[in-house]
């Protein structure tokens, strides 16, 4: 999870490159993150090309970097719709393409994938509306990495959605002093009573997970580290 400031961008990467996704391509008014955060990352990898980009909703600080990044990175698959397939050899799914909408966020590409064991669920900024259908489709208890809806906002991350997921390991992408108040102080609350252990890109940089042998490990820029049960 990149830190982009008040926005999303995420990269997963198989071993020896063998594919590369990104999710979200935010642009903050502030400085050009395609610029200055993803490329030089992209490119301090050595990834030269990336087989797809999902782009979750068509806000600027979710997508309004794609068309920057194209120019400069070849994108074999952008995904917009719901509906759309990532072309990947491990478990990479859209939940709920069919949905009640009722405003813009809730169209969100919620992306649901999994790893040498480990299961992730990236929200977009798909509100309680949302996490209310998605618990009476899926199965979602064996969720160990949850990055939340819309950075933390009081429109996501209802309590019971939280306590169902129950996720190891919460993520936050979210800029330090915006001027929404994003994370509310409610979710953070809840997070704490939960037990659930949350990395913020405002307070902690990027967050990297990665496995190594039968282990999966958590480090942040600014120095946290840990592990994931694998079960």
């Amino acid at each position: 999870m990149l830190d982009i400031g008040q926005g999303d961008c995420a990269l997963l990467v198989e071993p020896f490159q063998k594919s590369a996704v990104l999710i979200d391509a935010g642009q903050n008014v502030f400085r050009d993150n395609v610029a200055t955060v993803i490329v030089p990352f992209l490119r301090s990898r050595g990834i030269r090309q990336l087989d797809a980009v999902v782009v979750t909703h068509d806000d600027f600080d979710h997508s309004g970097g794609v068309e920057e990044l194209q120019k400069q990175i070849p994108v074999r698959q952008i995904v917009t719709s719901r509906d759309e397939r990532v072309d990947v050899d491990y478990p990479f799914v859209s939940l709920l393409p069919a949905r009640e909408v009722q405003e813009e966020n809730d169209e969100s590409i919620v992306s649901y994938f999994s790893y040498d064991g480990i299961d992730y669920l990236w929200m977009g900024d798909a509100g309680v509306e949302i996490e209310r259908q998605l618990l009476k489709q899926y199965d979602l208890s064996k969720v160990d990495v949850l990055k939340l809806g819309h950075h933390g906002s009081q429109t996501s991350s209802d309590f019971s959605f939280l306590a169902q997921t129950n996720p190891q390991l919460a993520l936050i992408s979210v800029g330090e002093n915006n001027r929404y108040g994003h994370p509310h102080p409610r979710v953070i609350q809840d997070l704490r009573n939960l037990e659930i252990d949350t990395l913020m890109t405002k307070d902690d940089g990027m967050v990297h997970i990665f496995s190594l042998g039968r282990f999966c490990f958590v480090e942040s820029a600014k120095g946290k580290i840990g592990m994931l049960d694998r079960g």
